[in-house]
């Protein structure tokens, strides 16, 4: 925490590698982008409603981009989703029992 610490105050950038060869990728990548817009390495957001519901039901592992789809278009909302039974769910084409346990 002391050398976060100092490194804040002095205006340095602390980078934390496991070794040599990475500490090296860490460099040339801060060097590459060292005088361009934060905004290219600043993840993008998406804004589309159907895509973020994507992306908020893919974190589970066995549910794929088909699966969202197909949940999203049986039930219509992610609280509706969250809102079904197990049995609901195992109900719509491309799940079934197995993928809605897991």
């Amino acid at each position: 925490a002391d050398i976060m610490k100092l490194a804040v105050l002095n205006n340095c950038t602390l980078i934390l590698a496991w070794s040599c060869e990475e500490a090296a990728r860490y460099l040339e990548t801060y060097r590459v982008y060292e005088n361009k817009s934060a905004e290219l390495i600043q993840e993008k957001v998406e804004t589309d409603y159907v895509a973020r519901v994507q992306e908020c039901l893919t974190v589970v592992r066995s549910v794929n981009k088909t699966d969202a789809m197909t949940l999203l278009n049986a039930y219509g909302s992610v609280k509706d989703i969250i809102n079904s039974s197990m049995d609901e769910l195992s109900l719509c084409p491309g799940l079934g029992e197995k993928k809605v346990r897991h």
